[in-house]
């Protein structure tokens, strides 16, 4: 039997809209949707890829200036 290469979709996430803060979420969240889910992704987690991107190069250094005044608010950063 001949073995099949499993094909990946691409199913990419676009952003809809923002929930701002409110009791239920303390910080903003983005609205995303993607081929078959509505989802949200949270300020602090978008912060979080950044730094990893910013840590593999594929944006420029960012001052650690900018990231400790951000760690107060956002603790996972720390």
């Amino acid at each position: 039997m001949a073995q099949q290469k499993k094909q990946t979709e691409h199913n990419i996430a676009t952003p809809e809209g923002v929930v701002k803060p409110c009791p239920e979420l303390q910080q903003m969240h983005f609205v995303l949707q993607d081929n078959y889910h509505v989802f949200l992704l949270s300020l602090e987690d978008i912060l979080l890829c950044l730094r990893e991107a910013e840590k593999h190069g594929e944006v420029p250094h960012i001052n650690d200036v900018w990231w400790g005044t951000l760690q107060s608010a956002f603790p996972r950063l720390r």
